[in-house]
């Protein structure tokens, strides 16, 4: 670039003379290249590879809570949460059938209950000074639960414990047919 301005007719003549006398200087000026010092090579370890957690255990673990009775929510608290497990689901049939196993297992848990507190019968009726007394409380207090578990019941397995709507499309037996509608096109002074 300095020996294009020296050319140049633009500069003058002072300035064609330094920057010659730049460029012999810079000529002169002997380059100490200095030798590559051999830096100590530390040699790294090799990054650990990220573990993959095996979910299987917990999955398993999650299941036989659910089996008892316990909400998978509530179940999935410690291990994971319900998102992951969702995702754990869409992995393997496998463990959709698991699942599948456990929700049904729970529903007859549920059932169990319900059997249980309809024949307990101990806190329904006592004795208060040689009488024999009916405790209301008691009895209305086992309806809500009988009533509350059917309803999860129905909610859980609609197809084993839900109500059976049945939705009959005939009258006395015979079948109802459509009246069919005709439109036709008139006039406007009709």
């Amino acid at each position: 670039m300095a020996k294009k301005i020296i050319k140049s007719a633009e500069a003058t003549p002072e300035q064609r003379n330094t920057l010659k006398d730049n460029l012999q200087k810079a000529k002169s000026i002997k380059r100490v290249v200095k030798p590559v010092s051999k830096k100590k090579v530390v040699k790294r370890k090799p990054k650990a590879k990220p573990v993959v957690k095996s979910y299987d255990q917990d999955f398993e673990y999650i299941c036989l809570e659910v089996e008892r009775g316990t909400a998978l929510r509530v179940a999935c608290v410690s291990f994971m949460s319900t998102r992951k497990f969702y995702e754990l689901l869409d992995e393997s049939k496998e463990r959709q059938k698991r699942y599948a196993r456990a929700c049904e297992e729970r529903a007859g848990k549920i059932f169990d209950d319900i059997l249980t507190i309809a024949d307990e019968s101990n806190a329904d009726v006592s004795l208060y000074e040689g009488k024999i007394r009916i405790d209301g409380e008691a009895i209305q207090r086992s309806k809500l639960k009988i009533e509350a578990r059917k309803w999860v019941l129905s909610k859980l397995e609609p197809k084993k414990y839900g109500d059976k709507i049945d939705v009959d499309h005939t009258t006395n037996g015979e079948s109802i047919n459509p009246t069919p509608i005709l439109f036709s096109k008139g006039s406007k002074s009709e």
